[in-house]
């Protein structure tokens, strides 16, 4: 349990949306956190729906399709 703590945090210091907040802020992230597992191919968000939640890669990779716009790859821990 605490090596996934331990990860969560890491990877939130390391995402620029999160860089500049403080131990204390990464913390209190941290413990709202939750991770979720999906399945190669499963639909996580679709483009115009109310989202109420970020989503971060923790593992593996995920593709992005919009009307607009496809990126086929982003990593778990990239920093774009």
């Amino acid at each position: 349990m605490e090596a996934e703590i331990d990860a969560r945090s890491t990877l939130l210091r390391d995402s620029p949306l999160f860089r500049s907040l403080e131990g204390a802020e990464i913390n209190r992230l941290v413990e709202l956190s939750e991770i979720q597992e999906y399945s190669p191919g499963e639909t996580v968000v679709v483009e115009g729906s109310m989202g109420d939640a970020i989503f971060l890669p923790y593992d593996g990779e995920l593709s992005v399709h919009t009307r607009r716009y496809r990126r086929s790859r982003y990593n778990a821990g990239a920093s774009e």
